[in-house]
């Protein structure tokens, strides 16, 4: 698999939606023009209805808990369960030509709808644990935002007994499609210059290739955005 293989897939634009002021419990609404080009609920609206159904729903980074709260009102049939320290980690992540500290996304433990359940913690302290009582079971999609290759790839390792055929993740950052020229409108080339990132090659699309040598898995491209993310399902 190579990431050129990403070029020519079905590319998804912004979803054409705006949270109403009924909403505001479960959105934040945009403040500047990055956040209108926000793709990842067109992608969550795709990716969602084509995984294997009948499992569990994961995110992998939850943060303020934008995605999942949305996850969650759109598909209130699911149960999703998130995880993140929701103290930061202690690592530095290159981004844009500049180091991130990753410290800087302590937040409060955000309000959830019901049919969320947030685990504090590293993904080393709650993740295997999690697995094993779910052992009986598989993934049908996963968020996965962990940013870093790190824990993309911890993650990708633990989950793995439960990622089957027709599980479908989401990456956030699995390349930079403006970096590799994939992406041409002079609009999107010039649209937040901060978050080139030309190290992508280290980040989650490392973990999923060792993922898939380390454990003989195989998987089919689905779709990309403009940006940096993408979706694929699992083959073997």
């Amino acid at each position: 698999m190579y990431i050129t293989d990403f070029q020519n897939l079905q590319v998804i634009g912004p979803k054409e939606w705006l949270p109403t002021e009924e909403d505001f419990t479960y959105y934040e609404l945009p403040t500047n023009k990055w956040e209108f080009y926000c793709t990842k609920y067109a992608e969550f609206d795709y990716g969602v209805p084509r995984a294997k159904p009948g499992g569990l729903y994961v995110e992998m980074g939850v943060f303020k808990g934008r995605s999942i709260k949305y996850l969650a009102k759109a598909f209130p049939e699911f149960h999703w369960y998130g995880f993140d320290t929701f103290e930061g980690i202690d690592a530095l992540w290159e981004m844009g030509g500049k180091n991130i500290d990753m410290n800087q996304f302590k937040t409060n433990v955000p309000e959830v709808p019901e049919n969320v359940t947030l685990i504090k913690g590293l993904f080393e302290e709650t993740l295997e644990e999690w697995v094993e009582q779910n052992k009986d079971n598989y993934i049908s999609f996963v968020n996965m935002d962990a940013d870093m290759y790190e824990p993309t790839k911890y993650a990708m390792t633990v989950l793995n007994p439960l990622l089957v055929p027709g599980t479908v993740i989401r990456f956030d950052e699995l390349s930079d499609w403006r970096v590799m020229g994939y992406e041409k409108d002079p609009e999107i080339m010039n649209l937040a210059p901060d978050t080139k990132y030309t190290r992508w090659r280290d980040g989650e699309w490392k973990a999923l290739k060792e993922w898939m040598l380390e454990n003989d898995r195989d998987f089919s491209p689905m779709w990309r955005n403009w940006h940096q993310s993408a979706g694929i399902k699992v083959v073997r």
